[in-house]
């Protein structure tokens, strides 16, 4: 079983990339803040993580995801990054340079069919 771990507060972006990666072999949880970023990927070893950078303010984002590229039990989950900020101040690029890939809105659904299999196959 493949684990994507969705990490953001709204539930309508969690429902489309569900939809949108949706096979038998993968299940979907889903954490709210960051804190519950930090706590599910340890806890669940997500294949995937999608992050959605809107969920606090870039320095925060930037934090969560230097700290899971620290830990040896979440450092080598591909975390690819949605609504990714399109300025170029030092903490957008920040978040990409963390990141294996961004996406912003309006989403693209073969764009997103790409990620799952690349990362989920």
């Amino acid at each position: 079983m493949k684990n994507v771990l969705i990490v953001g507060q709204g539930t309508e972006i969690a429902k489309l990339f569900e939809l949108l990666m949706q096979q038998r072999d993968r299940q979907f949880v889903s954490a709210r803040n960051l804190e519950q970023c930090l706590d599910l990927a340890a806890r669940t070893q997500p294949t995937l993580i999608i992050f959605d950078s809107e969920i606090a303010d870039a320095k925060a984002c930037c934090e969560t995801l230097a700290a899971l590229k620290e830990k040896p039990m979440t450092n080598r989950i591909p975390v690819f990054l949605i609504n990714a900020p399109e300025r170029t101040n030092s903490e957008a690029n920040a978040l990409k340079a963390l990141t294996e890939g961004a996406l912003t809105e309006p989403f693209n659904p073969a764009e997103i069919k790409k990620i799952a299999e690349k990362y989920l196959s």
